[in-house]
Formats: structure tokens, sequence, C-alpha cells
């Protein structure tokens, strides 16, 4: 296991150059995955300054989990919206979606359903498989839109088969989580 890790590491730092935000974030996220995280943050911040909008969001992420205490809580939650909304603006499909369901959910930011939804079909766009879920969900039980069961449809069926099948708390058998080859859940 510690071979593996260092010899995609070496792969990794092979491929880094001064422009090479790709590079530097699948590094950030080599280390991430293997809970080096000092490490990963270190190469996220760099490939963020290139623009790398994926890398803002684990950096918004590791803000935000990060042991908060009571000097710095506010401070890292504030930088981890930042990071959200740097990564949006670049583009990122995991930023954008979760800063819509903050703004959908009114988590740390005033509740505005419009916005939320928003990016939330931007995330879709952006090919965010958590967006698709989310959109299919709202629609399906008017969340923040009216309910509208072709439209949670349709974005159920964007979603892989493999999350079709995931269990869902819904009462009633929902026409919107259905293929071909799966069954009503």
């Amino acid at each position: 296991m510690a071979d593996e890790f260092k010899i995609k590491e070496q792969q990794l730092l092979e491929q880094i150059s001064d422009d090479n935000a790709e590079a530097m974030y699948l590094l950030g996220l080599h280390y991430y995955n293997n809970q080096r995280i000092g490490e990963a943050c270190d190469w996220f911040e760099k490939a963020s300054f290139l623009g790398h909008g994926d890398a803002c969001y684990y950096l918004g992420l590791f803000h935000e989990t990060e042991a908060p205490t009571s000097e710095n809580e506010k401070h890292n939650l504030m930088q981890a919206d930042i990071y959200y909304a740097i990564g949006t603006d670049c583009k990122s499909p995991k930023a954008t979606c979760k800063l819509g369901k903050m703004y959908l959910y009114g988590i740390r930011l005033k509740v505005d359903t419009e916005k939320g939804i928003q990016l939330l079909r931007k995330a879709v766009r952006l090919k965010s498989v958590d967006a698709c879920e989310e959109l299919a969900i709202c629609y399906e039980k008017g969340i923040g839109v009216e309910i509208d069961l072709k439209k949670s449809a349709k974005y159920a069926k964007k979603l892989p088969s493999w999350l079709k099948a995931k269990t869902y708390n819904i009462k009633y058998k929902s026409p919107c989580f259905t293929d071909t080859n799966s069954t009503n859940l």
C-alpha cells in the first residue's frame, strides 16, 4: 500500500509544472484520499491560484470541517464559503452544487431558493451527479419549486444506475426514480 502511494505520488510529481493546475489538483486529491490533509491543502491552494474550481471546493471543505475553536470557527466558515463561491466562478460542478444547496436550505447564507435552484441547474450543466439528485428530489417534493414529477424524472434519468438504486426516504413509489433496468423504489 505504501509502495502504491509512493509510485502514484512520484507519477503526479513528474507532471507538475508552474502552470499545470490539473496535475496540482490531482496530487492534492491523492494526498487528501490518503489522509495527508496538510499536503493536500498546499497543492489545492496552488491549483486554486491557477483557477482550478474543484481545488477551491476541497479547500472549502477543509475550512468547513477543520476542528473549530472559539477563535477560528467563524473565520473558517467564512473562508469555506469564499472558496465555494470562487470554485463556482471557476465552473466547478462540486462547488456550484454545494453553493446551490447552501442557498436553497439557508446553510450560513440567507435562504434564496431561486438562486439555489439556479445554481443547482448550473451544476447539472457542469455534469454534477449530486445536483441531478438534488433537483430530482426538489421537483418531487416541491422544495424551492412547484412539484413537477416530469421534471423530477428528467433529472433522475441523468443519474447513474447505481445511484437510482439508492434507497430514498420517500413514502410513496415515485415514477422519477425508475428506468428500464430498475424497479420503483
